[in-house]
């Protein structure tokens, strides 16, 4: 078996395991995300990496500079005036192109 099979093999196996977006319970998420921020103050700017299992939400890992790539695909627009202001509300020094955030 080649490394691609293998690969689409593991793909199958993990969509067994999705579950339907509107099933997700986004504001559990979001609360816990919430709670977690708070907890470290000094922070102003954290990326979740967060997983949904049958037990609810965990987290796999907090990213002190999000990445916002995916939104401005999906977006077809560049985000960095936006996220430039957002961060100057919180006080946050921007690196722009360490976070991914383009035009």
């Amino acid at each position: 078996m080649y490394h691609t099979d293998l690969a689409k093999e593991r793909v199958l196996e993990l969509k067994s395991h999705l579950i339907p977006a509107e099933e997700a319970r986004w504001d559990e998420m979001k609360e816990l995300c919430t709670k977690m921020a708070e907890m470290i103050p000094s922070v102003k700017c954290i990326g979740w990496d967060m997983a949904l299992t049958e037990s609810g939400w965990v987290v796999v890992e907090g990213n002190w500079a999000t990445q916002l790539v995916v939104p401005q695909i999906v977006l077809q627009k560049g985000l960095k005036k936006e996220m430039t202001e957002v961060l100057k509300q919180v006080d946050h020094v921007f690196d722009p192109v360490s976070a991914g955030v383009y035009l």
